[in-house]
């Protein structure tokens, strides 16, 4: 039965989040729900015209401050309920959970959130770490559910993602795959050197308190070094596997022009940037990283993982590296160690080195169910929120129908959220609905926000 409660999924960074959320939103639609897919700032700039359930970590955003609560503020007045779910709470620098909650602590204050609020958590750690910092909420609403951009890695799902993830990598399977994430070092144009430069000086303050040296110039140190070696990695590989496909993957931050020129004499390495990282790992023969929480999903999809720590010399730049993430598969210091795991025929996965971080692995259908406990009534046809969704945001449309025809005759604003991939949940969700074998439209509200509902 179609359910009145409207659910707001903010999506941040497409290529991390679109495939797990359209999941989501599919699963939701499955049971009566109307999910709205949106770019993370989208009602923020248009108002929150229609009461819902918010499942996201944009309500305390960078562009004012920290703690600035304007937005959360207005949500609230609005009627809309808050289930703080963070898709990056949990991969932090440091060897254990004493550092990753100093970071964790940076994301929220959690005793800024109403006590109804509710505060949905990746693991163990997390959780316990929260119940003892609170002075305001019930451990009940402190609820571990995993992430689902993990979730989606598991090996049930692909068989269902196979024609889609083909169609990402351009019939390319069986490949050794690299991930890279030196976005310091190799800043992508989209983002500019120092808007990179100012999230890592976001951090200096929680690094201090374990650190006595500045987390930016160490980092930068540390990526100098291991964008070094990673490219001499891939040429090693790609001279001692001939018969296969070597692809590096740059993170979404990243730019792959410095790649491209200095692979480009090597015709089986194939720098690539597009598409969502699922796609790549599940048709991967391995997976290769440093300090990358690729590692932790690609465990999770039961691939090969290479954990790549060339020595530094005793310069102790890992002290910025997350942690948990070279723990996980075969650690290699050299390239031969690299050449020697992919040969390995054995792989167990890590699972004991993750579990208190990511301690439930279900974590769409955790949330799903959890959805139908608490918002069970069903009144409204899924199509008539839809049209009323449409009459209240109708101006949107008009603005920025006019906006594209005056666009051209001033400046191009520079546009930072890639809409061309937000768009890709049309495609995805021919394949999520084939997954929880059911029906539904999906149809665009405006630009930036997609509604999924049930048929």
């Amino acid at each position: 039965m179609p359910k009145d409660t409207i659910i707001y999924i903010p999506i941040e960074a497409p290529k991390r989040e679109l495939t797990s959320k359209t999941m989501l939103a599919t699963r939701l639609a499955k049971a009566g729900y109307t999910t709205i897919l949106f770019e993370h700032s989208f009602f923020d700039r248009h108002k929150w015209k229609m009461p819902g359930l918010y499942l996201g970590k944009n309500f305390f955003r960078y562009e004012k401050s920290k703690t600035n609560k304007s937005w959360y503020n207005e949500m609230k007045k609005s009627k809309i309920d808050i289930w703080y779910l963070d898709e990056e709470a949990g991969i932090f620098p440091g060897k254990d959970p004493k550092s990753w909650k100093i970071f964790l602590d940076e994301r929220i204050d959690i005793n800024n959130l109403s006590s109804k609020d509710k505060i949905l958590v990746w693991g163990r750690w997390q959780k316990e770490h929260w119940i003892e910092k609170t002075n305001k909420h019930e451990e009940k609403n402190i609820i571990i559910t995993g992430t689902p951009h993990y979730d989606m890695l598991q090996t049930k799902y692909h068989k269902y993602f196979r024609e889609f993830d083909l169609n990402t990598t351009g019939n390319l399977e069986n490949y050794i795959l690299i991930n890279t994430r030196f976005s310091l070092v190799n800043s992508h144009p989209r983002l500019g050197r120092k808007a990179v430069e100012k999230f890592y000086l976001d951090a200096e303050e929680s690094f201090k308190k374990f650190n006595k040296e500045k987390f930016s110039s160490l980092i930068f140190k540390e990526e100098t070094f291991l964008i070094k070696n990673f490219i001499e990695l891939a040429k090693y590989l790609s001279e001692n596997f001939t018969d296969k496909n070597i692809v590096l993957r740059a993170h979404p931050d990243e730019g792959s022009e410095r790649y491209k020129n200095e692979l480009s004499a090597h015709k089986n390495i194939k720098v690539i940037s597009e598409g969502g990282i699922d796609s790549w790992i599940r048709l991967s023969d391995c997976v290769i990283h440093n300090g990358c929480s690729t590692a932790i999903q690609a465990d999770f999809a039961k691939k090969k993982v290479i954990s790549y720590l060339p020595s530094d010399g005793g310069l102790n730049f890992y002290v910025t590296t997350p942690g948990l993430p070279n723990m996980i598969g075969f650690l290699a210091k050299t390239n031969e160690d690299v050449k020697e795991a992919i040969k390995n025929p054995v792989y167990k996965q890590s699972k004991q080195k993750w579990e208190s971080t990511f301690s439930e692995e279900n974590t769409i259908e955790k949330i799903a169910s959890m959805v139908e406990e608490f918002y069970p009534e069903d009144k409204t046809s899924s199509m008539n929120i839809f049209k009323n969704l449409k009459i209240k945001y109708f101006m949107v449309n008009i603005k920025e129908f006019l906006k594209d025809i005056l666009r051209p005759i001033f400046k191009k604003p520079k546009v930072i959220f890639p809409y061309e991939e937000f768009y890709n949940i049309m495609k995805i969700s021919s394949t999520t609905s084939n997954i929880y074998d059911t029906k539904i439209s999906v149809n665009k509200l405006a630009r930036g926000a997609i509604v999924i509902s049930p048929k």
